[in-house]
């Protein structure tokens, strides 16, 4: 099916397909098949867009690497999504917002929140 959309040029329509298969593969439990998914998802959303896709792209890899101990890197992805959904006015969906919501939690008890902060400023673009 990927080679469908790639033929059309229908990259969002494909970033949203790898998505779904970056959420698939990660609970069968291939990790590294899920990050390579989520990654072409975020990669083919960032150049067409549209942002939904970006921020739902950036949360789940967010939650994935989160799992993985990469928890600064996390951070940044959760900071990222949740600038592109205050400017979008859109909020995660209930569906998605434990999950999100557990990542966070995990970032912030790791890195403490001193730290959690500025990291976050970082991934958001605001820091100093």
């Amino acid at each position: 099916m990927g080679a469908r959309f790639r033929a059309q040029n229908a990259h969002a329509s494909l970033a949203e397909v790898s998505i779904t298969l970056g959420r698939i593969v990660w609970a069968q439990g291939n990790t590294a098949a899920a990050y390579a998914a989520l990654t072409e998802a975020l990669r083919l959303a960032s150049a067409v867009g549209p942002r939904l896709v970006v921020a739902v792209a950036l949360e789940g890899l967010a939650s994935l690497v989160v799992t993985q101990g990469h928890v600064e890197l996390a951070t940044k992805l959760l900071a990222a999504a949740a600038r592109l959904r205050v400017e979008m006015g859109t909020p995660a969906p209930p569906v998605a917002q434990a999950a999100v919501e557990q990542a966070l939690a995990t970032c912030r008890s790791a890195l403490g929140d001193d730290v959690f902060a500025a990291v976050w400023g970082a991934g958001a673009g605001t820091a100093a």
